[in-house]
């Protein structure tokens, strides 16, 4: 690999630049660094070391995240043909029902932000790893719990453990891609939601045939069988999932060279220190409360559509499996048809993440908007 440093001019002056986020609002900010000439082809094989390490590893994870945020609408309806659902055997009326849901928001909302000052402090593999072995445990634990208190109780763990994955990943990709690049990453990551939905969906099929199993209810075998997993994820993320490229060994010095300078000024650094001064750039820009009002607008309006199909005002989160059991019997055929909209919604992800910046911020706000019928399925 070829690559040499060159000052802008020669009168440029010797000192230690921080890098500073392309899109800060502040217009007192000049990025002012040496231009690094590198080789494309160069670059390119360092990308695709890079997704091979990372992209996978974060669908993954994302993936048992959303499966284990999810599976209380499975647990809800399975077996309740027999007496033996989540909400019968603990004796929870629609009402307390809907608050366990909720306070998991609660506890989203509240622990988003410190947890990605914690991820920087301890390093990603450190944290998300931790975070990791907190929800699967929760999630075992759901399958213990015997009342309405234990319900809420853990759901409110659950929710300050899952709270940091999506916003940690997003924050991760900024340590290793250009803006540019980080669309489709995201959307990948993104569209393992709809999947795990599919797969929480078949899996319950099948735990629901394990009902009375060693005494347990199946509700209960659902919550362990799908904990479990993210406990035992969480090992390997602590040892392979890659943080900072100033640190990794399993690249080369050159390619660790490469990896630092192809975005310093345009995206964060390892070592660099969250200061206020960028945190009140970010609180300042109007495009996050821009972004916040469309997303929470759209978010009202699904919850409604829940109420409308299902009667119970169940969450966006347990929607489907409401739906199925509406719909009919809660039956794998039924369960793969209504995954066909999720389908598509993942398509779509994808797809949104090829096209520019511009026409993506369009695309969003179009799917995006309450008038819209697609808000419905995604």
């Amino acid at each position: 690999m070829e690559s040499a440093k060159t000052p802008i001019s020669s009168t440029t002056p010797t000192k230690t630049l921080e890098d500073v986020e392309k899109w800060s609002s502040s217009d007192e900010v000049r990025i002012e660094a040496a231009s690094y000439i590198v080789d494309s082809e160069a670059e390119k094989r360092l990308v695709r070391r890079i997704d091979i390490r990372l992209v996978p590893a974060s669908m993954i994870i994302y993936l048992l995240c959303f499966l284990d945020r999810s599976n209380i609408g499975n647990a809800k309806l399975l077996n309740s043909a027999t007496g033996d659902s989540l909400v019968q055997v603990t004796h929870m009326s629609n009402q307390q029902y809907l608050v366990a849901l909720m306070i998991f928001i609660v506890s989203y909302t509240v622990f988003e932000t410190p947890s990605n000052y914690m991820l920087k402090k301890f390093r990603p593999s450190r944290w998300l790893a931790f975070l990791m072995f907190g929800w699967g445990t929760m999630t075992m634990i759901l399958g213990a719990v015997n009342n309405f208190g234990g319900v809420v109780a853990v759901r409110f763990l659950l929710g300050a453990f899952e709270a940091g994955l999506f916003p940690g990943m997003v924050y991760c990709l900024t340590f290793w891609y250009k803006p540019e690049e980080r669309a489709l990453r995201v959307a990948l990551i993104l569209a393992c939601a709809t999947l795990g939905g599919a797969f929480g969906g078949a899996i319950a099929f099948a735990v629901g045939h394990m009902n009375g199993a060693h005494g347990l209810q199946a509700w209960r075998w659902l919550f362990i069988i799908e904990g479990a997993p993210s406990c035992a994820a969480a090992i390997l993320t602590y040892f392979t999932f890659p943080n900072f490229p100033e640190t990794e060994t399993w690249l080369s010095p050159e390619e660790r060279e490469l990896a630092i300078e192809r975005i310093k000024g345009v995206a964060s650094l390892g070592h660099h220190k969250i200061v206020w001064k960028e945190a009140k750039d970010t609180l300042t820009d109007w495009r996050l409360y821009l972004h916040y009002l469309v997303t929470e607008r759209s978010a009202l309006h699904c919850t409604a559509i829940c109420h409308c199909i299902c009667g119970d005002r169940d969450s966006v989160l347990v929607l489907r499996p409401t739906r199925n059991a509406f719909l009919g019997d809660l039956c794998l055929a039924c369960h793969c048809w209504c995954q066909l909209p999720g389908a598509r919604c993942t398509i779509s992800y994808v797809l949104q993440g090829t096209i520019r910046p511009t026409l993506r911020g369009c695309v969003f706000l179009i799917r995006k908007h309450p008038a819209t019928f697609e808000l419905a399925y995604c």
